[in-house]
């Protein structure tokens, strides 16, 4: 029998082939924890009404940066940084809505670097199986108001560099492609 603590609550499970096989599982929560930064991200920018003076579906900040070359507003930031097994995970998501406020777009990135060291460098983008210590995974969902519709795809290959640039405020620039081989490009200065 194993005793688990989750939350301060124990569970007790006996060992089966399933409890087994968990164990042996990475145990990697980030995925979790960008759901549900994604859902927050959604939930919290279509929050806005249609009523207000610029009718816009979506909330969004004056700061601006680039995805796939069109200039896209800023509309929610987050990020959290969890200690891994293999390091500290540095997991941000990004709210983006373009000039006709019609398209939300949601880019979340994970990056696992050394335990105590800095998002500061260039890292290679892999999917979330090969990822690990030193590299990117991320994807992107997109979702349109009129005619409503909802796209999610995951990075594949490509390039994310990172700057620190103190008190939250990272340069990001990501060159690559995402899953059905389209190229895909983000570039900016992000305040979280």
């Amino acid at each position: 029998m194993y005793r688990l603590k989750v939350n301060g609550i124990f569970i007790e499970f006996r060992q089966t082939l399933v409890t087994k096989q968990f164990k042996h599982m990475k145990q990697n929560y980030s995925l979790w924890i960008a759901g549900i930064f994604i859902s927050l991200g959604f939930l919290f920018s279509i929050s806005c009404n249609k009523s207000d003076d610029s009718g816009c579906n979506f909330t969004k900040t004056a700061k601006t940066v680039k995805l796939n070359s069109a200039t896209v507003n800023i509309s929610a930031v987050q990020l959290a940084v969890n200690n891994t097994f293999e390091g500290d995970e540095y997991t941000m998501v990004i709210s983006v809505v373009g000039d006709d406020c019609n398209k939300m777009s949601i880019l979340s990135l994970s990056t696992v670097v050394v335990t105590g060291g800095k998002l500061n460098r260039a890292f290679p983008i892999k999917s979330f199986a090969d990822s690990g210590l030193n590299s990117t995974y991320g994807s992107l969902l997109s979702q349109s108001v009129n005619p409503v519709s909802q796209v999610s795809t995951d990075l594949a290959s490509g390039t994310a560099l990172f700057e620190d640039k103190g008190n939250k405020l990272y340069a990001i620039k990501i060159d690559g492609t995402v899953t059905d081989g389209t190229l895909f490009a983000f570039s900016g200065d992000v305040q979280f």
